[in-house]
């Protein structure tokens, strides 16, 4: 496993990218005047106030609202994991870390949402642009790649830990600040490069998510030992996790080798007859049992039904 390449980059500047997103959150309350109204877009909306310091185009701008909720998010991600981390030491028991994670996306809709990369989905199948990374980085302004919480805080495998990609606002997630001399820039090709070798060494590529699925500020590359997303769906049952739209599909070229079956962390394939067969219930459709079989006997195709979640 090829790990030294992920880890070549400085970590990101995490005060840097807190004073950004501070600096946002306060304009918006010192405009409002109003943490309640700051925390209840329908309020605000509902009072029709008038705001001396942000443009009124913005204040009645509902993806305003759903980017600054994803900066909010954002910035208290890592101090509220810590602190429930520290308490889950107190106790003497873990599972009060994503016990709290669980309340914690339950409240907010924080969570994640799995996006396979495009090499696993069959030729033939549409796809939206949010639901591609090429699509994603090139209308986001990548920030930077900042150290994985999960992997730097459990250490339970030796897969790279310089694997987050952060974002700043893209042309879907109007900026209120245009403060680019706060953020650590990568080239797209660097991030390219990165998920690329996140898919060689077995990573799930999710978007962190927050207010619903398609307000975003990472790109995680997750793995089911560390992550507190995966981990917690795994081992402990939170339904943080929302499904990719797509789901595996098996076709004539699979000669029931078993390369994919390490591949799924959720248990969704077995080999039968000499085939491999596919749980549609369980499977995530991350894809990363099309990007390892050697014959192409497996591709992503788009999902049926509505419902995205976890069961």
């Amino acid at each position: 496993m090829d790990t030294k390449f992920l880890n070549k980059y400085e970590p990101f500047p995490r005060r840097d990218f807190m004073k950004q997103s501070m600096w946002t959150a306060l304009l918006a309350w010192a405009s409002l005047n109003s943490l309640d109204l700051l925390v209840s877009p329908t309020k605000a909306l509902a009072v029709g106030i008038e705001s001396p310091v942000v443009p009124k185009e913005l204040i009645f701008n509902p993806n305003w609202w759903k980017a600054l909720y994803a900066w909010m998010m954002a910035i208290n991600e890592i101090p509220l994991l810590e602190d429930g981390l520290a308490t889950s030491k107190e106790k003497g028991d873990l599972k009060y870390l994503f016990d709290k994670i669980r309340v914690m996306g339950e409240t907010l809709n924080w969570g994640t949402k799995i996006v396979p990369v495009q090499k696993s989905i069959h030729p033939k199948v549409e796809i939206l642009p949010i639901h591609s990374f090429e699509e994603i980085l090139r209308r986001t302004r990548v920030a930077g790649i900042g150290e994985c919480w999960c992997r730097t805080t459990f250490k339970n495998c030796d897969r790279p830990t310089n694997t987050c990609i952060l974002l700043s606002f893209g042309d879907h997630l109007p900026s209120l600040l245009e403060r680019d001399e706060h953020v650590a820039k990568v080239s797209i090709e660097e991030i390219r490069e990165v998920i690329r070798r996140a898919e060689d060494v077995g990573l799930v590529h999710e978007l962190i998510r927050c207010g619903d699925e398609e307000t975003f500020y990472v790109i995680c590359n997750c793995c089911p030992c560390c992550c507190v997303g995966l981990r917690g769906l795994i081992e402990f049952g939170n339904r943080l996790v929302v499904k990719a739209d797509f789901i595996a599909e098996i076709n004539d070229n699979c000669n029931g080798c078993g390369e994919c079956l390490e591949r799924c962390y959720f248990s969704a394939r077995t080999i039968e007859n000499g085939r491999c067969v596919v749980n549609m219930e369980k499977c995530m459709g991350c894809g990363l049992c099309a990007t390892r079989c050697p014959y192409e006997g497996t591709f992503l195709v788009k999902r049926t039904g509505s419902d995205q979640r976890t069961d």
